[in-house]
Order: structure tokens, then C-alpha cells, then sequence
């Protein structure tokens, strides 16, 4: 029999004899500082493994998802300056399609994950995303197609890419914090969204222009993506499952096949939440696109007005971090249904809110509340079943849901505002979601309730 150090006994199998060394030798002291930097490293609930995790997955989301999220910079540069000729409509059409790409590719995403192509595949996305921001500085003016294939297509596959396996692989490395942890990587969206908005006006509206202006932008996302992928390399790569010992003779054990999407849609409480993923999404984000003309419609000081995006970003910090502490502490899904009943109250009394008083307090409790909507997304998906080797195919599911949602959600609800602004139309149908969300959250609850009592089947 071997002396085996804990940096060993991972590679030992189950079946392996290990000896413990006797008490007060030099082997035993040698033990014990081994499993206590382990310990330091991976940690009960996290570690200094898992919080390097954390900090790789918020560059990821302040760079490429902050990026997107910042579109409403592109959006007033290109209808004014850069694509004049064209709808804004139609330029709307390029953030959209950036942000179902993101989503869409989740599905592919979370299957590279439970496949344990982590790595290579946040790389890929990476690099499709710096790329595709250098491509950009090239576009000319007038040239939509050039603008939409590098913006609309590229940035959104290289962010749908990369963005599931870092959201999912944080998860892998929590217990007990792991909705604060996720909550916290997701502040990096709202920072992200409210600083590359600012710095693309100053660029395009001063003398740097839009071709360096974006090319500055490439430059700090390669060198941010850089050490974000380096920092990744904590991660250890598809987590090691106990295997048990095998029988002299008999043939190897097989490596567990990963569940289908109908296995998984066999169960009701992840059924009836994927069916709350696409109803929720339809109604999120009509606040945020609209907030701004909202306010100019109602002659709501316009200063008040240009900042009004920017506050709900930045309350969606508190949002995505307070809510999440939470909830790892009551329950994931209790504090979900609070926050999304609050958002969707606030969506059916914005047409009220035409004063700088209400309206200003309509910026700040949406932003908070639809922050933790975001923040709080993944964990529940995760609390259905915490296997890491799942995690990747059920949230990429639920990405893809939301994918399709977004894609028609905002556009139905600007139809039914309409060209005179019938802004009841319009909340209502995005509260009205968020209330039939918040509905299926409590049905799915029951049901997750009821089988994790203990002696249930």
C-alpha cells in the first residue's frame, strides 16, 4: 500500500487502498498542509478556485454581453450619421439579432459544457467576438449588410458562443452562495452596458469617430478576453463523478449518456418553468427599449429622459446581487416570485408615472427588480436538479426559449403602443406576462416542494 497526499487521491480510484499517516510524523504534518491548501484552493463553497471563476465569467459579461447591452449608442449613431437611409426599424433589427444569437447558441453551448469542452469552446467565442469587432471598424457607411454580418450576426454568435458555458460552469464550483455568486457575474452586464454606451458617444460624437472608436473597443476586449480565459484555467475542466470498483475481468464501466430534451421535458416542474422562460421574456425588456421615448412622449425633463436607461442599469446592480444573498439563504424560488410579481406591478403603473417624481421611481425600482429577474434566471433552472453534468443542456434550453421570446416579445408590445402612443396597450401586455410568469413560478415551486420532502417518490 501507497502513502497517497490529497493532490494524489483524485487520481487514485475508489477501489485504491490509501493510508492515512499516523499522527504527529512528518508524514502526517505533510498531510495536513496538503489538504489545507486544497482546501484554500477549492474551498467548501468556492474557494479561491471558485471566486477566480467569478471574475473570469463578470470581464466576459462586461465586455461582450455589456457590449450589446450598449446598442442603444449604434442604434442613435447609425439612424442619425452612419445609416441614414434606413428605417430605424430596421437598424433596431441588429441588436435584436445580436441578442438572439446569444441566447439561441445557449443550447449548443451547454451541450460543449456537460460534453467537457469548456476551454475550447469560451475561446472559440472569444475569438469570433474580437473578430467580428475589428470587421465592424471596417464597415462603410451605408452599407447595412456589411454592419448587420459583422454587429448582428457576428458579436451575437461569438457572445452566444462563449456566453452559457461561463454563466454555467460558476455553478459548478458553489453550494451555498451559488445564487449570489451567479448574481454577481451578471452585475457586469449592467456596469458593461452603461459604460461602453458612454464611451461609444464620446467616440462617434467626437474626434476619435466610429472606425477607431470601434477599433479601440476591439482592443480592450482582446486584451480583457485574454485574461479572462486565463484566469478560467482554475477550472478543472467536466467535473469527476465517484466511480465505483471494478470487477477483475468484467468489461470497463460506460460513461453515463447525457439526458435527452424529452426526458427533460418529462419533468413537470422544469416543464412548466421553461414554459415561464418564453412567458416572462416576452414582456422584460418593453421598459428598457422604451423607457426614453416614454418620457419624451409625456414632455418629462429631457435631461431626466437621456439618463433614464442608465439609471435602470445601474440599479440592476443592487438588483442582481441583493435578491440572489437571498435567496440562498429562503429559497430560490420564493424570492423569485416576490421580485417578479413587484416587476410586473410596476409595468402595469408605468403609464401613470408622467411626473419627474413617479417616473424617476419607476427607473430605479424596475431597474432593481429586473435585475434580479436576470440574476435570478439560471440559479432556478439549477435548482431543479444541481447535477453539474446536466447544467449545461437544461439551461441551454431555457436559453433558447428565451431566445425565440425576445425575438417577438418587444416588437409585439411596441405594435400595440402603435404611432400615437397607447402606452396602456403596451405595459399591459408586459405586465400581464410577467403576472402569468410569476403564476407558473408558484406551480413549479409546489411541485419542487413536494418531491424534495424527504420519503417522497
Amino acid at each position: 500500500m501507497d502513502l497517497v497526499l490529497p493532490a494524489q487521491l483524485e487520481e487514485k480510484g475508489a477501489g485504491d487502498d490509501v493510508v492515512v499517516p499516523p499522527p504527529g510524523s512528518e508524514d502526517e504534518k505533510t498531510f495536513t498542509a496538503s489538504r489545507i491548501n486544497e482546501d484554500s484552493i477549492d474551498g467548501p463553497d468556492g474557494g479561491l478556485r471558485g471566486w477566480s471563476i467569478v471574475f473570469a465569467d463578470w470581464i466576459i459579461q462586461f465586455v461582450m454581453a455589456g457590449a450589446i447591452t450598449g446598442f442603444g449608442a449604434f442604434q442613435t449613431y447609425y439612424s442619425t450619421t452612419y445609416l441614414p437611409k434606413y428605417s430605424t426599424s430596421s437598424i433596431s433589427w441588429i441588436g435584436t439579432v445580436e441578442v438572439f444569437f446569444e441566447l439561441a447558441l445557449g443550447f449548443l453551448g451547454g451541450r460543449l459544457l456537460d460534453g467537457g469542452r469548456f476551454h475550447s469552446t469560451v475561446a472559440i467565442g472569444c475569438v469570433v467576438f474580437v473578430f467580428s469587432l475589428f470587421m465592424l471598424s471596417l464597415a462603410k457607411p451605408n452599407q447595412y449588410y456589411q454592419v448587420f454580418l459583422a454587429q448582428g450576426v457576428g458579436l451575437g454568435v461569438g457572445l452566444g458562443i462563449a456566453f452559457l458555458p461561463t454563466s454555467g460552469v460558476v455553478a459548478h464550483h458553489f453550494t451555498r452562495n451559488r445564487a449570489l455568486a451567479m448574481g454577481i457575474t451578471t452585475t457586469g452586464v449592467s456596469l458593461g452596458g452603461f459604460a461602453w454606451a458612454a464611451m461609444f458617444n464620446h467616440f462617434f460624437n467626437g474626434s476619435i469617430g466610429f472606425h477607431w472608436g470601434v477599433r479601440i473597443a476591439g482592443f480592450i476586449s482582446l486584451f480583457a478576453l485574454i485574461l479572462s480565459n486565463f484566469l478560467f484555467r482554475f477550472h478543472p475542466g467536466p467535473s469527476r463523478q465517484p466511480s465505483s470498483p471494478e470487477i477483475p475481468g468484467s468489461p470497463p464501466s460506460e460513461k453515463p449518456k447525457p439526458p435527452t430534451v424529452l426526458f427533460i421535458l418529462r419533468d413537470p416542474a422544469y416543464l412548466i418553468t421553461f414554459i415561464f422562460a418564453f412567458i416572462y421574456c416576452l414582456g422584460l425588456y418593453f421598459p428598457m427599449f422604451y423607457v426614453q421615448i416614454f418620457a419624451e412622449s409625456h414632455h418629462i425633463d429631457q435631461g431626466l429622459a437621456n439618463w433614464a436607461l442608465s439609471i435602470i442599469n445601474l440599479c440592476g446592480i443592487p438588483g442582481r446581487i441583493v435578491p440572489n444573498w437571498i435567496a440562498d439563504r429562503m429559497g430560490i424560488f420564493p424570492v423569485y416570485i416576490v421580485c417578479m410579481t413587484a416587476a410586473a406591478v410596476l409595468c402595469l403603473v408605468m403609464p401613470v408615472c408622467t411626473t419627474i417624481g413617479p417616473f424617476l421611481f419607476f427607473c430605479i425600482a424596475y431597474g432593481f427588480f429586473s435585475g434580479s429577474l436576470v440574476s435570478l434566471f439560471f440559479p432556478t433552472f439549477i435548482e431543479l436538479n444541481p447535477n453539474p453534468a446536466e447544467t449545461g443542456v437544461r439551461l441551454g434550453l431555457a436559453c433558447l426559449a428565451c431566445a425565440v421570446a425576445n425575438l417577438i416579445g418587444t416588437p409585439i408590445a411596441g405594435a400595440l403602443v402603435g404611432p400615437h402612443n397607447k402606452w396602456v396597450r403596451g405595459t399591459s401586455f408586459a405586465g400581464a406576462a410577467q403576472l402569468i410568469a410569476a403564476v407558473l413560478l408558484c406551480f413549479a415551486y409546489r411541485i419542487h416542494s413536494r418531491r424534495s420532502k424527504p420519503g417522497s417518490p
